[in-house]
Parts: structure tokens; C-alpha cells; sequence
């Protein structure tokens, strides 16, 4: 199975971050073929976050799970596994994301496939999380528009500073600037200008929700909580 070969690579992953480059490019193009493109480049940005974080995979999926409810990738009812069992046996029965016109579609349909138990059983917890996580990347990159790296980049910073960086702050944030700004905010990457532009929108949200605090006092935890990242 497919997917068994990129479970090895993602423990690999998970407990060495050292040379995997080309093994993962290996396991990715074999993947593509399986899963289709648009799931294959979610796969790929959560393999770029399993680099980040050695051990994590539960963090990840914690990061997923809950933005993507935020967000209207996941039900309530559902989690990261159980829909990675879903993105894996849907493949193999030719349900891809480039066959719908819509992510919506595409989930709908994984959603009422009769599963095979079998199938389930032999399946690692692994390589569904890992699946599971790409369909919620995919998903979000899409209500976004963005590309799944940026969605990898939001969810590393609210896997590495969760209790800042929760599901809710972070919709409240995107309500404000865009993925892209918020990712480079965070990782540095913005202009002094575009830098302060964005900090005064996200403090603003801040004190909207913290109007006992000061500008400093706000400010103050936008920071520490980026340098824990």
C-alpha cells in the first residue's frame, strides 16, 4: 500500500528530521498518484510541518483539527483520523479532490462512503492522521486561497504557541489580514512598514477583546507568544 511506504517516511520524520529529503520526494510522487495533486501538495506541507516539529504529529493534528472546525473543514462530530480513513479509501476507489467542483463536493462524498473495515484495521493511526491532516490543510487553502504552505505556516504557529494562538484568535486575525501576512509577520518576513501595518491590525484585535489591558501590556503577549514559536 501506498500509504504504508509514507507512514515510514513520516516516522522517520517524526523521529529523525535529519536526511529525508529524498526519500520524502520518493513517497510524495508515489502519493500524488494516489491521492491526486491538490491532497498531494496538502501532504507535502504537512510533512513540512512534521520537520518543524520532531514528535509532534499529535500536535499537528490537535492545530488541524481545531482550526479547521473554526473554519468549516471538519464537523463538530468529526476528528483528523477518522477522515484521514476517509481521504485513503476514498482514493482507492477513485474519490479525489480533482473529480468536484467544489471541496464541499468532495467532502460530502467522502463522507458517505461505507468503510471497509478491513481496510481500517490494517491502516496504521499514522498514516491516517497524516492524511487526515492533508485533507484539512487542502481544505483550508482553499477557503483561504492560499497555498498549503501557508496553511502549514498558520497551523505552526498555533501548534507552537496554542494557548495564544487558539482556533478562535487565529479566525478573529484572518478576519483582519491574510494568511500570507500573518504567516510572514510571525516568521519576520514583512517590510517595517508592512510590519507595524500588520501589528496595529492584530493589536487592535486584541484590545477589542482585552479592553482592561494596555497597548503594551498587548503588544507585550502578541510578541512573547510569536518568540515561543
Amino acid at each position: 500500500m501506498v500509504w504504508a511506504a509514507i507512514a515510514s517516511i513520516a516516522s522517520s520524520v517524526v523521529s529523525a528530521v535529519g536526511s529525508i529529503a529524498g526519500s520524502v520526494s520518493s513517497a510524495f510522487s508515489t502519493a500524488v498518484g494516489k491521492v491526486g495533486p491538490m491532497i498531494g501538495k496538502a501532504f507535502s506541507a504537512t510533512v513540512d510541518l512534521l520537520k518543524k516539529m520532531p514528535n509532534g504529529i499529535g500536535t499537528i493534528v490537535n492545530a488541524v483539527e481545531s482550526v479547521g472546525k473554526i473554519f468549516g473543514v471538519f464537523n463538530q462530530g468529526e476528528n483528523v483520523q477518522d477522515m484521514g480513513d476517509r481521504v485513503l479509501q476514498g482514493a482507492e476507489i477513485g474519490i479525489v479532490r480533482e473529480k468536484y467542483d467544489s471541496f464541499d463536493a468532495y467532502r460530502e462524498d467522502l463522507r458517505n462512503i461505507e468503510l471497509n473495515d478491513e481496510f481500517t484495521e490494517s491502516t496504521s493511526n499514522l498514516e491516517k492522521q497524516i492524511a487526515g491532516s492533508a485533507f484539512g490543510v487542502a481544505g483550508l487553502a482553499e477557503k483561504w486561497d492560499v497555498e498549503p504552505s501557508i496553511v502549514g505556516g498558520v497551523l505552526n504557529i498555533s501548534a507552537m504557541s496554542p494557548d495564544f494562538f487558539n482556533a478562535d484568535r487565529i479566525e478573529k486575525y484572518l478576519n483582519t489580514v491574510d494568511a500570507g501576512s500573518l504567516v510572514r509577520f510571525a516568521e519576520g518576513g514583512l517590510s517595517p512598514d508592512e510590519k507595524q501595518f500588520v501589528e496595529d491590525k492584530l493589536v487592535s484585535v486584541d484590545m477589542a477583546s482585552m479592553p482592561n489591558s494596555s497597548l503594551d501590556d498587548v503588544c507585550q503577549r502578541l510578541y512573547d507568544a510569536i518568540e515561543n514559536d
